[in-house]
């Protein structure tokens, strides 16, 4: 874990990727990571969403995700009591961005591994191609994977989902169910 933080601090996400890579082989299983306030808006940085050029002249940015980062971004930096908790599942890293209340963890922000690779490699087609279910049966894996770590790692802790965008929210309520 020492190993993670470094590369954070540089900010060679490459590196991080193909040493979890590396953990997700050997424990065959999705990885959790838990940041703190700091760690965590470092590594967003690397999430930031960019422009999607159109036709050379138009450029926009889809919109649930700058939101979700702009969430991310100014709950790290006024709460101090917010951390994440960093996913991957042997093809995306995933920031789940959350504040500790009392004896509960909420996710207030869900930066999705996917969002990055779209926006770095500019594969708009990724986001059209992906039914919209699919993109809920995956997150609602993840979240219960999520869930399942969060209780052995804090069983005095209990993990909520709050104010999440519209298909983060499906995927929670489906795997709370």
């Amino acid at each position: 874990m020492t190993h993670l933080l470094c590369l954070l601090k540089t900010k060679k996400i490459y590196r991080i990727k193909k040493m979890l890579n590396a953990l997700y082989i050997m424990s065959c299983s999705m990885i959790h990571a838990i940041l703190n306030r700091h760690e965590s808006t470092s590594l967003i940085q690397r999430f930031k969403p960019q422009p999607i050029v159109i036709e050379e002249s138009v450029s926009f940015v889809r919109t649930h995700e700058m939101e979700s980062y702009i969430k991310a971004r100014i709950l790290l930096e006024t709460n101090i009591d917010s951390f994440s908790i960093v996913n991957y599942d042997a093809h995306y890293i995933n920031v789940f961005v959350c504040c500790d209340v009392n004896n509960t963890h909420i996710i207030e922000s869900c930066i999705w591994g996917d969002t990055y690779n779209n926006n770095r490699y500019d594969t708009y087609d990724r986001v059209t191609s992906t039914s919209q279910s699919d993109d809920i049966a995956w997150r609602k894996n993840v979240f219960k994977n999520m869930c399942e770590w969060h209780a052995q790692k804090f069983p005095h802790k209990v993990l909520e989902a709050k104010s999440l965008d519209y298909m983060s929210m499906q995927a929670w309520v489906a795997q709370s169910n």
